[in-house]
C-alpha cells in the first residue's frame, strides 16, 4: 500500500470568474486552533497545526458541480498519495 499524508484545510474564499458559477477559484488554508472555540485544547485542528502550521492551496475549477462542494469556513481533508509517473 502506498504511503498517505493527510492534511486538513479550511476554505477561505471562492471567487467566481465567469457566468454559471464556472470557472471559479477556490482558496484553502491549513487549519489552526481557534482559541475562542476550543481554548487551544489538543483537538484535531491543534494536531494538524503542529504538523503543518502553514499551507495554502488554490484551485481553478471548471466544473460548477465540483465547485459546489466548497463553502467558505468549511474544512476538508486533503490526502496526498504518490502518483505514477
Amino acid at each position: 500500500m502506498a504511503p498517505v499524508t493527510r492534511a486538513k484545510f479550511r476554505c477561505v474564499s471562492i471567487t467566481l470568474q465567469g457566468k454559471d458559477r464556472a470557472p471559479c477559484s477556490v482558496k484553502l488554508s491549513a487549519v489552526y486552533p481557534d482559541a475562542e472555540k476550543d481554548g487551544y485544547a489538543h483537538d484535531e485542528n491543534h494536531a494538524f497545526f503542529n504538523a503543518t502550521p502553514y499551507g495554502e492551496i488554490t484551485m481553478n475549477i471548471q466544473n460548477p458541480y465540483g465547485a459546489e462542494m466548497f463553502q467558505p469556513g468549511d474544512s476538508y481533508y486533503v490526502d496526498f498519495t504518490p502518483a505514477p509517473s
